[in-house]
């Protein structure tokens, strides 16, 4: 599994919009910040981030993005995925203020907000994960 950071937005939007469209309802707002971008309508941020994470057989098992000054949103994606977006922000190097993203099946979006964690998944065992590598 690998993190691809993509530069350019309208190649990222190419690459994760038909799996986006997989779950139109759950990714709805990934998609929305992608295409208001893509489109014009929101002008892009220079310091925006756009994340893929790819399996061994360099399918797309997960999407995450940045649109600052919010902090990370991250789709569903599988544990491993998690612990490669950790791994990716690390090494960039980039302190988010917070990220968003799916609890679980029934369960409403977690959203954690801890002042002193540089990534903060909503998928609570990233958040335990983060904590143990000491972040």
């Amino acid at each position: 599994m690998r993190c691809v950071v993509d530069q350019d937005l309208k190649a990222y939007a190419d690459r994760v919009t038909p799996w986006l469209l997989c779950d139109p309802v759950g990714n709805n707002v990934a998609y929305t910040l992608i295409h208001q971008r893509l489109s014009g309508a929101v002008p892009t941020e220079p310091d925006a981030l756009w994340l893929r994470v790819l399996d061994g057989h360099d399918h797309l098992v997960g999407v995450a993005l940045r649109t600052p000054p919010f902090g990370l949103l991250l789709t569903r994606v599988p544990d491993a995925a998690v612990e490669v977006l950790i791994a990716e922000i690390r090494r960039l190097g980039i302190a988010l203020p917070s990220a968003h993203g799916p609890a679980g099946p029934g369960q409403p979006d977690q959203q954690l907000d801890l002042p002193e964690a540089r990534l903060l998944p909503g998928h609570r065992r990233a958040a335990v994960a983060l904590r143990r590598a000491g972040h």
